[in-house]
């Protein structure tokens, strides 16, 4: 796709590290529990964090904002594109965070999933090559990184505070339990929303350096 090229090297300069799973809703509520964070904004996200069966589910229904300040309470940050990309794919470059074969039964989506998302503990030889589970399917993640064009700079500017503007867009990788197509729910796939979007198949992980 056109906002994925120019293909360009990129090094990781820092060490970092990324959780191995999204967020779940059992963990967003000890942030709600806390003060921190408001329950999720969408309908149908809200009805699964309320459901005790679904407490070990990625949270969903959560905006940038929202996300943003859940990590900050944990002494933590969103992962920047490339973090989340590099612990994806690897130096290998892989298309989908297994390998390069497209494996359905490797992923939660559509096509085996249905209405919801799933517990973070199943499908586990879907899992990356740093172990980072369901970094394709379950929900789409949240990165800090504004979305501008390849190739991908630190110090452009997309990465800086804009504290809380809307009018920007801001990149999401990974794909979703709602996604039919695997063309969305390779590594490199970028989705582009407002940092005030939010839906039901929307969450994040966190990163750390």
């Amino acid at each position: 796709k056109e906002n994925e090229t120019p293909m360009h090297k990129q090094q990781v300069d820092r060490p970092y590290w990324i959780s191995q799973y999204p967020i779940t809703n059992f963990q967003w509520k000890q942030g709600v529990m806390a003060g921190v964070v408001d329950i999720p904004k969408d309908d149908v996200a809200l009805s699964w964090y309320k459901d005790s069966s679904m407490a070990n589910t990625p949270v969903a229904g959560i905006d940038w904002f929202m996300a943003h300040k859940f990590a900050e309470w944990l002494g933590c940050r969103l992962p920047t594109e490339m973090e989340w990309e590099y612990a994806a794919r690897g130096i290998e470059s892989y298309k989908y965070p297994w390998g390069n074969e497209w494996k359905p039964e490797y992923i939660v989506w559509q096509h085996n999933r249905g209405k919801q998302p799933s517990d973070i503990l199943i499908k586990p030889e879907g899992k990356s090559w740093i172990a980072a589970w369901h970094m394709s399917g379950n929900v789409w993640e949240w990165t800090s990184s504004r979305y501008e064009p390849y190739p991908y700079s630190p110090h452009d500017g997309r990465e800086r505070n804009s504290r809380n503007s809307v009018d920007i867009l801001r990149v999401m990788r990974g794909g979703s339990w709602k996604d039919t197509d695997n063309n969305t729910l390779r590594a490199s796939y970028r989705s582009l929303v407002t940092p005030n979007y939010y839906d039901n198949c929307r969450g994040f992980r966190l990163a750390c350096s």
